[in-house]
């Protein structure tokens, strides 16, 4: 037998927006396992470093599982990140980058 289960998925302006999934009883009390094969973690890029910050402080107030508070990374320049896990153990990062990132053209030197 399925069920449905619904969450609210954000606040304020988006405060309509719902998801829903369907899962078989026997699976209900199951977490995400990070190290199984397929997803990793997904990703959500962010308009200014300032959004990064408000989506760490939203999800702070909720109580999920913080994985890293919002910092610069490496990975393109003005990288800049939070990681945070939902309810399942799904892991869920918010990022910005300035610009294109690692996406805009190099200049024909």
């Amino acid at each position: 037998m399925a069920r449905c289960q619904g969450c609210r998925a954000a606040e304020g302006a988006d405060a309509g927006l719902r998801c829903a999934r369907w899962s078989r009883t026997e699976f209900a009390e199951d977490r995400f396992a990070q190290r199984r094969v397929g997803l990793h973690h997904f990703c959500l890029r962010a308009r200014e470093r300032e959004d990064v910050n408000g989506i760490y402080d939203f999800v702070t107030e909720l109580g999920v599982t913080i994985v890293h508070r919002p910092q610069d990374d490496g990975y393109a320049p003005g990288y800049y990140s939070v990681l945070f896990e939902d309810r399942d153990g799904i892991r869920i990062e918010v990022n910005h980058v300035p610009g294109k990132g690692r996406l805009a053209k190099k200049d024909a030197a």
